[in-house]
């Protein structure tokens, strides 16, 4: 049997807590470890079993690292995150209703205070256990290089804070700001979202440039829709003046034109229109043929030419934090 083996089917507990271990043993079993597991994988925008080798090397320091990797803190962490995004179906206002239509006024369970809150501060407990784990692994050098686990530190801390004035008020505030944070711990958590988010940063600048034609195109189109059809059209026999319903305005000609930009509302919205001049059709023709089959594709071809170029170059040299 090879060493690599020997190693590896070592317990992690018992090399750890044993008293009679040889530290260099138990830094060639992590760093092993470490190197097998470098990538992780994917599940639910969550990486797991994902491995760096930047940590200390003391034993205390392998001691936390090896806690903070073992396959019940990983479960555990994973269900805090879980029920943080689950919470907000119970908290109130809740929406468990038998009916969704709002008109209907139907009654919303209400939990007694502190019963959400509870289940919270335990999984913030969890969160905040995870980050401070991270941090003694692996140093407060290596912390300050990582904006992402320092502003999990932040938000913790206003986080706590909102908490507590929650509980001061008796749960009877309206606005949380901590249901806004919640994301953020899923984020930091996933190496693949934080690459997402990267490269969505990276697709802004020709992103916004195409979103500016296509703004220019549908006031352009808008003002058109406005000169030809606003205007009340002459009373025939049978038919009272009239003002298009589609385009009255401009706010409401621009929003309608979008919705066209997408087909929603085609032929819907051109109708009565259409009805009163057959010519409408080649509005409808030149405005979809532009919006929608080249702006709309341009715009597809950059998200997904940037996407797949800088996914392609980052997933290789995947990093921790």
């Amino acid at each position: 049997m090879s060493t690599c083996n020997i190693l590896l089917n070592n317990s992690p507990s018992s090399s750890f807590w044993s008293h009679d271990d040889d530290l260099p043993e138990l830094q060639a079993r992590i760093l092993i470890e470490d190197a097998e597991k470098v990538g992780g994988y994917t599940v639910f925008c969550l990486t797991l079993k994902h491995r760096s080798i930047f940590h200390k090397l003391d034993k205390w320091s392998l001691i936390l690292y090896n806690t903070l990797h073992s396959f019940w803190f990983r479960r555990l962490f994973e269900v805090a995150i879980c029920l943080l995004f689950l919470l907000p179906f119970f908290e109130w206002p809740s929406s468990l209703t038998v009916n969704s239509n709002i008109m209907l006024n139907p009654q919303r369970p209400q939990l007694p205070c502190g019963v959400t809150e509870s289940i919270e501060f335990v999984c913030f407990f969890v969160i905040l256990a995870e980050s401070t784990l991270l941090s003694l692994a692996f140093g407060g050098s290596w912390v300050k290089t990582n904006p992402w686990l320092l502003g999990r530190f932040v938000l913790c801390a206003v986080y706590f804070v909102d908490f507590f004035v929650s509980l001061g008020l008796q749960c009877t505030e309206f606005y949380r700001i901590r249901r806004f944070l919640r994301p953020y711990f899923l984020i930091s958590s996933s190496q693949m979202m934080k690459k997402l988010l990267n490269c969505v940063r990276r697709t802004l600048p020709k992103l916004l440039s195409t979103l500016f034609l296509l703004l220019f195109w549908l006031v352009s189109a808008s003002l058109v829709a406005l000169c030809l059809y606003s205007s009340p059209q002459p009373p025939t026999p049978g038919r009272n003046m009239t003002r298009s319903s589609s385009f009255p305005d401009l706010y409401t000609s621009m929003f309608n034109l979008l919705v066209l930009t997408t087909t929603a509302n085609h032929p819907d919205v051109l109708v009565q229109q259409y009805a009163e001049n057959r010519a409408v059709a080649i509005f409808s023709m030149v405005f979809l043929g532009v919006g929608l089959f080249v702006f709309m594709n341009i715009l597809t071809a950059i998200v997904y030419s940037e996407f797949r170029g800088y996914l392609a170059v980052s997933l290789p040299g995947i990093h921790y934090f």
